[in-house]
């Protein structure tokens, strides 16, 4: 959704995390947000020395589960694996 011209009132959550220090970011997104990603990928950029991150998660839909995000708890519990994977290399 576009905010002020440049921006999208995704800008705003994701601003306040990296200000507040907060620098490996997941964003979970649904259906038809392509804009969305490129929106993203060309505005929040960190370099490699901080290990910070904007990545994206889509919805996927396999052979064994066909299904869309049921809400907020049904995508973070479908990408477990992702943040999982960070806490254990982060400690």
């Amino acid at each position: 959704m576009p905010l002020a011209g440049k921006y999208r009132l995704v800008d705003i959550p994701i601003s306040n995390c990296i200000n507040s220090g907060v620098r490996r970011i997941y964003l979970l997104t649904q259906f038809l947000s392509a804009s969305l990603h490129r929106h993203v990928y060309g505005s929040f950029k960190f370099d490699h020395f901080s290990r910070g991150f904007v990545e994206i998660l889509a919805a996927e839909q396999t052979a064994t589960d066909e299904s869309w995000y049921q809400g907020t708890a049904d995508a973070v519990r479908k990408n477990l694996v992702h943040f999982r994977g960070w806490t254990s290399i982060t400690r």
